[in-house]
């Protein structure tokens, strides 16, 4: 399965816009979300299969953030069932929500 890159994503509540831009070069790093500007960047110039997998990596980050995970995840939480339950949610709805994302190869 192929992972389609689109110009939104759906997280939560709220759409990022999904930027493939040069913003990132000089940085060091392939992808971003900026929670401010709702925006997911990727660096232009990687691989597309980099690309797809940068985009999940970010989208994870979203869904921790909205779902609260993430403030979960620093104080240090000892069962996998106090981040699982609430990442699948989160993991499950982003994929209804975006029905695009994915397609065959």
């Amino acid at each position: 399965m192929k992972i389609k890159i689109p110009s939104i994503v759906r997280i939560g509540p709220f759409d990022f816009a999904v930027k493939e831009d040069f913003c990132l070069e000089d940085t060091g790093r392939v992808a971003e979300i900026d929670f401010v500007h709702l925006e997911i960047h990727l660096l232009e110039t990687i691989a597309e299969a980099k690309k797809q997998e940068s985009l999940l990596h970010e989208i994870i980050h979203g869904i921790l953030w909205f779902t609260g995970l993430n403030t979960r995840l620093e104080k240090g939480g000892d069962d996998d069932e106090d981040f699982v339950r609430p990442f699948s949610v989160g993991l499950r709805q982003v994929i209804r929500d975006n029905s695009g994302l994915f397609e065959e190869e």
